[in-house]
């Protein structure tokens, strides 16, 4: 019975060792994800002479939420396809177009045909050039709210709308505003926040096969080898001197700071477990 305790005893002991993940060698800085943000944080480190850092990636792949897939015997983007306010010549994302030689074509929201439900064509120039109007009326003040915070703090583009004279009252009208509202902000007008609206200036559109994220290539080509993909983080555990970051594989990488690049997305839905939690402020300020 003795030796059979002490058998017990050694397999427990064998299992907890071997289950037991200890850190990674401890890093200065860890960034996690390898979207744009994550990318542009590491090359600002390594130009500043910041070199013990890791880039840790979920996906197997560099770029977030800009990748293409092959469709029809090409390559199509399945995220970020253009480039906006190209009007303007210091645009950062314009110079690395011209530098790279990207193909790209210029937007044009003018030309636009509409049909409706039975295919005769319902296109309005004058009602097209009435909402152009009040559409840009309606950037330019939830700009100028956005900037003096005019009380009430926010409303609705739906609100600043009617103060416009313009009301989504009839398909056509929805379809408007659709093509603007929607198209730009994600959410209809009835959601979609005044006090954070603004002119959209020109866009660009990237039709080149190498990808838009071949803007972005050079970024990271001083040190490839600082970023893992296929890390999956699961836990950031943080406090005054380090921070610990733990995988799905169960791998624990440990540094002095750690840059999180998620998205408020992500954070919200819990798929990654913060010890402590985030403060009331951050966690109001999703929603924000």
């Amino acid at each position: 019975r003795k030796m059979e305790t002490v058998k017990s005893i050694l397999v427990l002991w064998l299992s907890l060792s071997f289950g037991a993940s200890s850190p990674q060698e401890r890093k200065k800085v860890l960034i996690l994800g390898a979207g744009v943000s994550g990318i542009t944080a590491a090359k600002t480190l390594f130009e500043q002479g910041v070199t013990d850092f890791l880039v840790l990636e979920g996906q197997s792949y560099n770029g977030g939420r800009i990748r293409q897939a092959s469709f029809a015997e090409m390559k199509v983007e399945m995220g970020a396809n253009w480039i906006h306010h190209s009007d303007q010549d210091d645009n950062p994302l314009i110079l690395l177009k011209n530098k790279n030689d990207l193909t790209a074509t210029p937007s044009n929201y003018s030309r636009h045909i509409i049909k409706n439900d039975t295919g005769a064509e319902a296109t309005n120039t004058h009602l097209f050039k009435e909402w152009t109007v009040a559409r840009d009326k309606l950037f330019k003040l939830g700009e100028a709210r956005g900037k003096e915070d005019i009380p009430p703090r926010d409303m609705p583009a739906t609100t600043g709308l009617k103060k416009l004279g313009w009301r989504s009252d009839t398909p056509l009208k929805k379809l408007l505003s659709w093509s603007d509202i929607n198209f730009q902000y994600g959410v209809g007008e009835e959601e979609a926040s005044l006090n954070k609206m603004g002119a959209a200036g020109e866009d660009t559109f990237i039709n080149d096969q190498r990808g838009v994220w071949s803007l972005y290539r050079d970024f990271y080509s001083n040190f490839p080898d600082k970023i893992l993909v296929n890390q999956t983080v699961t836990r950031i555990k943080y406090g005054d001197e380090s921070v610990e970051v733990t995988t799905a594989e169960g791998i624990i990488y440990a540094a002095e700071y750690a840059l999180c690049t998620f998205s408020n997305g992500v954070l919200e839905s819990k798929m990654v477990t913060l010890d402590p939690d985030l403060p009331d402020w951050k966690e109001k300020s999703f929603s924000e």
